[in-house]
């Protein structure tokens, strides 16, 4: 025979394992108690409700990463201001810098979101040194377009001078739009493949 004292009239409430007294419906669940229900010793803990927590808690604290992205919002939307305001007074020089430090952007996110995925946390002074570091790349970058750019333009204007004053003017003036294009096509293939080397390079 058992030794543990039982409370009398206090049972346990089979479907959701509440404490109640005798002959009362639950007051959890408000299911009918069956008279042979279980009864609860005098000395036992409280059985855990399962499924029931508290609705009044606290909310946990979240654990800090260092991925907070507000610094990176903040720096989005301060450059975005600069941008804004170079562009009611120098519109091209906006379009220029647009030009320059979007793919900066877009590189250092890619790069920090690649980082995240394989587990490698990043601080923010992390992705303001890869920032700078993708903007000097494209500046880089830039300056060798320019400069390729340069070169093919001045061969392509000594060539056309001197087939003009060899007297063939129209030929001239059917060459010159395509050597622009060449020109420029050619910048822009070495800035891209500049900026393809520093960026590999620095990854």
């Amino acid at each position: 025979m058992s030794s543990d004292p039982i409370a009398i009239g206090t049972v346990r409430c089979p479907t959701c394992f509440a404490e109640n007294p005798q002959g009362q419906s639950c007051w959890l669940c408000h299911s009918n108690i069956p008279a042979n229900a279980e009864r609860v010793p005098a000395n036992s803990a409280p059985m855990p409700v399962p499924g029931i927590t508290n609705p009044y808690a606290a909310p946990a604290m979240l654990e800090d990463s260092g991925q907070s992205t507000f610094p990176s919002i903040v720096l989005i939307v301060g450059l975005v201001v600069v941008l804004l305001a170079l562009g009611t007074a120098a519109p091209g020089l906006a379009i220029m810098l647009a030009i320059v430090v979007a793919p900066a952007l877009i590189r250092t996110a890619v790069v920090a979101n690649r980082k995240r995925n394989a587990g490698e946390e990043i601080s923010t002074m992390q992705k303001s040194g890869l920032f700078f570091a993708s903007l000097a790349g494209v500046i880089t970058a830039c300056v060798a377009a320019c400069a390729a750019f340069f070169i093919a333009c001045s061969a392509s204007c000594f060539g056309i001078l001197a087939m003009e004053s060899s007297g063939s003017s129209r030929a001239v003036q059917s060459i010159f739009p395509v050597a622009m294009f060449g020109s420029g096509a050619l910048g822009l293939v070495a800035g891209f493949f500049v900026l393809r080397a520093l960026w590999k390079r620095r990854k």
